[in-house]
């Protein structure tokens, strides 16, 4: 079975975009293993308002990835290769049905309120956090207006010397701790 893989940066606060939608807080100079981690999806799932900032980033998204936005608003007049728009509505449904197909596995994109619907159906199988060192003070939250819990297990952790910190977790019915630090 495929996995969903939440992948993205976080502020300190837990946040995944600024005040005003915003990602110049994020810094790309360092790979920490994103090359590594595109090589393992061949889908990505994300909002509206992700997808449309995303499109005005288009190194990160490779041409090869099947996309799928999820919108909760009216399909844009344009058609894209391999993107597909769907009803914010079908997310769960959809996403369950595509878990069982046959792929690579699943990349999370966001934004806030679909990872918070992902978490709340029980679908996100691992977190992989860039957790940048700073504070935003508002914005969009990593899981927008959830209040749900879950626990998930730590992979991995790595910190580097510009005071990143990447954590990898997988989902669990019982949380414990694994102990993997390692320092890059």
């Amino acid at each position: 079975m495929r996995k969903l893989i939440l992948y993205t940066a976080v502020s300190l606060d837990g946040f995944i975009s600024d005040a005003n939608n915003g990602v110049g807080w994020i810094t790309n100079s360092t790979d920490y293993g994103f090359d590594t981690f595109k090589q393992q999806i061949d889908t990505a799932m994300m909002g509206r308002h992700t997808y449309e900032m995303m499109s005005e980033n288009p190194q990160i998204l490779d041409a090869s990835l099947q996309q799928i936005v999820f919108t909760a608003g009216r399909e844009p007049e344009y058609e894209q290769p391999r993107v597909s728009f769907m009803a914010a509505d079908h997310a769960v449904g959809y996403t369950r049905a595509l878990k069982i197909q046959e792929g690579k596995n699943i990349w999370l994109i966001g934004g806030g309120r679909l990872n918070a619907l992902m978490l709340e159906s029980g679908l996100i199988d691992e977190l992989t956090l860039l957790i940048y060192p700073i504070c935003l003070g508002d914005g969009i939250r990593l899981f927008e207006g959830s209040n749900f819990s879950s626990h998930f297990n730590l992979k991995n952790c790595q910190a580097y010397d510009n005071g990143l910190v990447k954590m990898s977790y997988t989902f669990s019915e019982n949380p414990k701790h694994s102990g993997i630090i390692n320092k890059v």
